[in-house]
């Protein structure tokens, strides 16, 4: 599968664009985005008409997977412990909150990516709650 990185608050990051194929570069990239301009939101678009986004930054995390469409259901992957702190990442120069639930270490966001990446599913390592539309 052909899996196309796009940084949603950067426009001008060299890596828009960049098909990413191969776990290594994953984790590379994934490494990288995490300690050059946190917090902010990027996607990986999947030509099988799906998305993974993914909120980094130096202390938290988010995975939402949907439809490249828009279509539902939107899903999120919940995080191993019950954390309340909101967190908020920027996409487009808006600061977008995300509810502390969804907060997930960096090897379980760096092991959805690379699963997205590989197979164009989902990872199972997690467990995935649907979004309400609006």
């Amino acid at each position: 599968m052909n899996t196309t990185f796009q940084d949603l608050q950067h426009d001008d990051n060299l890596r828009n664009g960049q098909v990413v194929g191969d776990p290594a570069s994953v984790a590379v990239l994934l490494d990288q985005l995490r300690m050059m301009r946190p917090p902010f939101m990027c996607k990986f678009v999947g030509d099988n008409g799906y998305n993974l986004t993914i909120g980094i930054d130096h202390e938290f995390r988010c995975v939402q997977h949907s439809a490249n469409d828009g279509a539902p259901p939107c899903l999120m992957a919940v995080g191993p412990s019950a954390d309340d702190r909101q967190m908020e990442f920027v996409v487009g120069d808006t600061a977008t909150p995300i509810d502390g639930r969804y907060r997930l270490p960096f090897r379980t966001v760096q092991d959805l990516v690379v699963a997205f990446v590989a197979s164009g599913q989902r990872g199972d390592s997690v467990k995935w709650e649907e979004l309400e539309p609006g």
